[in-house]
């Protein structure tokens, strides 16, 4: 299947564009966690988005199926202190980083969080912020941690 390609305008529309959860229940984040939440769009309820939490990475995109089913990333967090991402131009970021999409090259570049205004990297707070970047509405997340019977 093809890779859907987007303009840098229709990226940022759709990144700037107000969202809103289907369900909306307190998204419960628990470690490890992997939730999957659909979202629509304010202005055009046919629009669908999704937010995927999973323990390694928080990732927002659109996707469609109307004949054909496609997803495109839009702006995909990594929450990884030892991690290593190498930029398509051979930048090298280190830690912590936030992927935007760029025309040409869907969410190949990451960023500094710092860049983003992101201040924290503990998950409730984190999450919050990355919803606001999203133009998600505000939901409550509880944060949950799971404790393996030895």
């Amino acid at each position: 299947m093809d890779k859907v390609e987007l303009t840098q305008g229709q990226a940022d529309a759709l990144i700037n564009i107000r969202k809103m959860f289907l369900d909306k229940s307190p998204l419960i984040i628990n470690r490890p966690s992997n939730i999957q939440r659909e979202l629509q769009s304010q202005g055009n309820p046919e629009d669908r988005f999704y937010l995927n939490v999973s323990q390694k990475a928080i990732e927002f995109g659109r996707y469609s199926s109307v004949t054909r089913f496609f997803s495109v990333p839009l702006i995909r967090a990594c929450i990884n202190e030892d991690s290593i991402h190498e930029n398509p131009d051979g930048e090298v970021i280190k830690g912590c980083h936030i992927h935007i999409y760029k025309e040409g090259n869907r969410d190949n570049y990451a960023y500094p969080l710092s860049k983003y205004g992101f201040s924290s990297i503990e998950m409730t707070k984190f999450l919050s912020d990355f919803l606001k970047l999203c133009a998600i509405e505000k939901i409550d997340i509880i944060e949950q941690t799971l404790i393996k019977d030895e």
